[in-house]
This record gives C-alpha cells, structure tokens and sequence, in this order.
C-alpha cells in the first residue's frame, strides 16, 4: 500500500479501521485474526444491592467497527467459575445494542455478597469475557428529623 494513492486500493480488499482522529484503510488478509469482546463500564455500574429488587445490566462490545453482530454471537453466561452451570435463560434478558445483558434480581438474590465473576462466551472469540458483579448490603441513613 506504500505509494497507494486512496483512488489506486480496491475497497472491495480493505477494511475500515477508526483511530482517534484518522480513518485507517488496511488490506484484509491482515485483519486481526480474533475477534475481541469487553465490558463497556460508561453509565453502568459494577454493584448490586441485595434486596434491592432492580435487574443488573452489562453492555459488551468487540473491537470491530461494526459491532452489530455482538449480539448474535452471544453464547452462554456462567458465574463464578462454576464449569458445568450455565446461568438459565429465565434468569437474565438480552438485548440488542452491541449486546446488554440484564440479570434479573430473582437470580441476582441467590448470590452471596461480595464480588462474583460473571464469564460471558462468544461463539466467534475462543476468549471468554471475565467481568466482576459486587453483591452489596443496602446502606441505611438515619433520617434528618430536626429534633434532638
């Protein structure tokens, strides 16, 4: 590609890579072999209150430009390194937007406090996504009443 004018490569051979402030054009028998899958932690948080009655959401995405099939390769969740218990279909949702997973809080209550690992698995990556849930105690405040 050194030497290349943009007018003189075949789109038909390249693929779109985004950098901070450039458009990159890279030829595609070099692509990244492997598809990368992590957590997106903007506007989520890590901890969930026992009790608390709420669902838990995680956003993940992959290092692709397009990351519209992230939901389509969604495979299992497992929690805490358990090999032979996938987390049920009854006990979380998914959706589309990269993929959001929501635990639901019926599943959420069976946990212990303290940290837990969730292992989320793509059919395309041999790389399982390893991402920490807080399991926390509900903080209670003693109510301002003025009185002494």
């Amino acid at each position: 590609m050194e030497g290349e004018s943009l007018d003189d490569i075949d789109s038909t051979k390249t693929a779109e890579f985004k950098g901070l402030d450039h458009i990159y054009l890279q030829p595609l028998n070099t692509l990244p072999s492997g598809v990368e899958y992590r957590r997106d932690m903007a506007g989520f948080d890590d901890s969930w209150t026992i009790g608390s009655g709420k669902t838990f959401t995680m956003k993940f995405t992959n290092n692709r430009i397009d990351d519209s099939d992230v939901y389509d390769n969604f495979e299992w969740i497992k929690m805490d390194n358990n090999p032979n218990e996938l987390v049920e279909n009854k006990d979380f949702r998914r959706y589309r937007g990269s993929l959001l997973i929501v635990l639901e809080p019926e599943f959420l209550n069976t946990l212990s406090l303290g940290e837990h690992i969730a292992h989320i698995k793509f059919k395309n990556s041999e790389k399982v996504v390893d991402t920490s849930i807080f399991i926390v105690k509900p903080s209670y405040r003693i109510p301002v009443t003025g009185i002494e």
